[in-house]
C-alpha cells in the first residue's frame, strides 16, 4: 500500500447516503481508496479479517448508528475491542442527535460524532475536516 493511500471504510446502509458520501469524498484531493459495507454483521466480519488490519495506518471509519445486522454501536464495541484496531480511528457519521448514542458511541471509543449535514458542499466541508483531522496521510508524525 502506498503510504499516502487512505482506506477510507464507510459503513452505511442508504444508497442515497452512500452517494453523498461519495460525492463529498470525491472533491477531497487526496489518494482515497473508499470501501463502501451495507450493513452491521458484514462490517463486523470485515474488522475481524486479516486483511482490514493490514490498513490500520493510513485508515478512518465512518460509521452510521442505524444499521441492519448489527447496529453501528455494536460494530464500534467489536471494533475497539480488538487491540489492533485502537488507534484506528472510527468517526460516526449519522442522522441521530440523541445525546445518549452520543454518550454510548464516545464511551465505546468513537473518535468523533458527527450528524449529517443536509446540505452537499457542508456535507464535503465535514468530510474533508474529518479526514485531515483524522489521518496521517503520509506525512511525517
Amino acid at each position: 500500500m502506498s503510504n499516502d493511500l487512505i482506506v477510507i471504510v464507510v459503513v452505511e446502509d442508504d444508497p442515497d447516503d452512500q452517494y453523498l458520501i461519495q460525492k463529498a469524498l470525491s472533491s477531497v484531493e487526496l489518494d482515497l481508496d473508499i470501501r463502501f459495507i451495507g450493513n452491521g454483521l458484514e462490517a463486523v466480519q470485515f474488522f475481524e479479517s486479516s486483511i482490514a488490519k493490514a490498513d490500520v495506518a493510513n485508515s478512518l471509519v465512518l460509521l452510521d448508528l442505524n444499521l441492519p445486522g448489527a447496529s453501528g454501536l455494536e460494530v464500534l464495541k467489536s471494533i475497539k475491542s480488538d487491540p489492533e484496531y485502537q488507534p484506528l480511528p472510527v468517526v460516526i457519521l449519522t442522522t441521530s442527535e440523541f445525546d445518549a448514542e452520543k454518550q454510548s458511541a464516545k464511551a465505546l471509543g468513537a473518535s468523533d460524532y458527527i450528524v449529517k449535514p443536509d446540505d452537499i458542499n457542508r456535507f464535503k466541508e465535514v468530510l474533508s475536516h474529518v479526514i485531515k483531522a483524522y489521518v496521517k496521510n503520509g506525512e511525517t508524525e
